[in-house]
């Protein structure tokens, strides 16, 4: 299919639109015609909305209803189990790529990082290219609330992928890009505490990222400091810092998960929602102001609504 000029590959062989050129009126159209109409192949729609779901997305709208309308696209096809299996076809080959975009790029929100053509980069590139280059510190942060969205729907995902099986690997990926990213927002950390971590199942593999993730800083200091890297001396003011946002990052995510495991209280899985808690640092943070986006678009099924009495049926 050809697709605009100027759009991005995002290793999903289709060039996909750059967010740009969908705007949020056609974003919910495509969004219901990818998940209702099957008189025509989804996938170059997939691509499209694909190309909304950037953390420098102009209208964070439009990269929200695009998130939406695709976490419901993939998540039913892996309850039914097209992404499961080896592709046999090239359409379910090329389902399975896009499937792997969206989840780096829903990676790349939550770390507010800005994605080309390739995957997100690891922190410390992230930390290197906001300081030695004006174009990323120039473009737009992301939304909390698009990060929000983009970590419930990566926890949508990640139960989907297999029957009665949490995916833990996505989540620690997930997880990784939110603590070493740039935008540790208050919201985000909220949502994690209140939505999820009283369940048993993700404190175990957050305990369990989140000292992997220990480990590593500790080791990659230690190897550091005992060669006597002199460029990292002339850094490590710089790195220092960032370490330590890393640090305080963690400390938060252990902080915010429950003493008590709530799912086993009787009233269901995840029933109870456990308070943020957040360091001494961002608790002296001003609150952030409300976004001013519109909401059109974020909720699925009355946008599914709109578009069927709009279209008369």
């Amino acid at each position: 299919a050809q697709a605009p000029p100027g759009g991005s590959t995002d290793g999903c062989g289709p060039t996909m639109a750059p967010s740009d050129a969908v705007g949020r009126n056609e974003a919910a159209t495509l969004g219901v015609s990818v998940n209702t109409d099957t008189s025509k192949d989804p996938a170059d729609g997939v691509d499209r909305l694909l190309g909304c779901v950037r953390a420098d997305a102009k209208d964070q709208t439009t990269c929200r209803t695009a998130v939406v309308a695709l976490e419901r696209f993939f998540s039913e096809r892996l309850c039914r189990g097209d992404l499961r299996v080896a592709p046999t076809t090239p359409a379910t080959t090329r389902f399975g790529e896009q499937y792997k975009a969206f989840i780096r790029r829903l990676c790349a929100i939550l770390a507010d990082e800005i994605v080309a053509d390739e995957d997100a980069g690891d922190a410390r590139a992230r930390r290197s290219r906001a300081s030695d280059g004006a174009s990323d510190a120039a473009a737009a942060a992301v939304s909390p609330r698009t990060q929000v969205l983009a970590l419930r729907a990566v926890m949508e995902l990640a139960r989907s992928e297999q029957p009665g099986k949490f995916n833990n690997e996505m989540y620690e990926r997930a997880l990784r890009a939110m603590v070493t990213g740039g935008a540790f927002s208050p919201e985000m950390l909220g949502a994690l505490t209140g939505r999820y971590l009283s369940c048993h199942d993700v404190r175990h593999y957050t305990y369990a990222a989140v000292g992997r993730m220990a480990d590593e800083f500790r080791r990659d200091s230690g190897a550091a400091a005992a060669a006597g890297d002199k460029r990292r001396r002339d850094d490590s003011r710089d790195d220092a810092e960032g370490d330590q946002d890393i640090a305080r990052n963690l400390y938060d995510v252990l902080v915010g998960c429950p003493p008590d495991f709530t799912d086993y209280a009787g009233s269901g899985a995840c029933a109870s929602s456990a308070p943020a808690t957040q360091s001494a640092t961002k608790m002296k943070k001003s609150a952030v102001s409300a976004d001013a986006d519109d909401d059109a678009g974020e909720d699925f099924e009355a946008m599914l609504g709109l578009m069927k009495s709009a279209d008369g049926v």
